[in-house]
């Protein structure tokens, strides 16, 4: 069974928008990595999180300003469930929670289109049992991964608390840009982490310890991000590997060597040897 939650936004002025996602975390806001997006003037980056906790949704708020409300009730932390309403600057964005199955759509058949369906059944069946048999394995399995992120304590590169300030604010915005980016480019993930611990540093080093503490949760929860996002693409990259599955197999590879990048392990060496024989084999998927 798969759960979809779908976004119907009504926008201040009328105009309306419809957008679906099935990802465990999802995002109001600003942002252009949001799978709501608002104004930059009548959201924050990152206004509402909605993630899947022991299969159900729950909405929090980031405590930006302005609250956003759900179902009238300026929102905190709420279970979301099918028809609600988040509003946000007078944006209304109505959920609805569909599941579907299979034999979803198995009402309704006419005894013509069951015929269909018998006539086509002993096809089905032989795909469905050539796509499930694997392809003959040229790989490796795969050694185990790097850290991502290794434990240290940013230090900010000035002393004085003036151009610590400056510093720091300097590297929050490079850290902003790199997280907008990080959703069209890997590697900016761990460029935005970076800069938002350093950055945090400078603000502590400048006696600014509310913002140093919001950086830090910033580069906490993209580091989370990151990690949950390493670990499905490894996941992935194995089954895609096993039933050959280039061209996918070539855009996960990528994203992997992205996020390790400038790191040394045999995970990394697997990962180049795996890249050079699947585009040797398909040299047009990566096009």
């Amino acid at each position: 069974m798969q759960t979809t939650v779908v976004f119907s936004l009504t926008h201040v002025g009328g105009k309306q928008e419809q957008t679906s996602s099935n990802a465990a975390r999802m995002v109001i806001g600003s942002g252009a990595h949001c799978d709501v997006k608002l104004p930059t003037d009548q959201a924050a980056f990152e206004h509402v999180i909605i993630e899947l906790v022991n299969n159900e949704f729950i909405a929090r708020s980031t405590g930006a300003s302005p609250h956003a409300t759900l179902n009238g009730v300026v929102l905190q932390r709420s279970v979301l469930h099918s028809n609600s309403v988040l509003e946000i600057s007078g944006n209304r964005v109505q959920v609805e929670i569909r599941q579907s199955t299979d034999n979803s759509e198995a009402s309704g058949r006419t005894l013509g289109g069951w015929l269909k369906v018998g006539a086509l059944g002993g096809i089905v069946v032989a795909f469905a049992a050539l796509m499930q048999r694997p392809a003959p394995n040229d790989f490796d399995s795969p050694p185990p991964p790097p850290e991502l992120f290794a434990s240290r304590a940013a230090a900010c590169p000035r002393t004085d608390p003036r151009e610590a300030l400056a510093v720091g604010e300097d590297l929050r915005a490079i850290a902003d840009g790199a997280r907008e980016r990080s959703p069209f480019a890997a590697r900016e993930a761990r460029r935005a982490i970076e800069n938002y611990e350093t950055a945090a540093a400078c603000y502590r080093t400048a006696q600014h310890a509310d913002e140093a503490a919001e950086l830090l949760r910033s580069a906490s929860k993209l580091r989370e991000d990151v990690v949950a996002d390493f670990r499905s693409r490894r996941v992935r990259l194995e089954r895609l590997l096993r039933y050959q599955d280039d061209a996918l197999a070539i855009r996960d590879i990528e994203v992997l060597e992205a996020l390790t990048e400038g790191t040394s392990s045999p995970y990394t060496i697997w990962l180049s040897r795996t890249a050079k024989i699947v585009k040797s084999r398909s040299p047009k998927s990566s096009e």
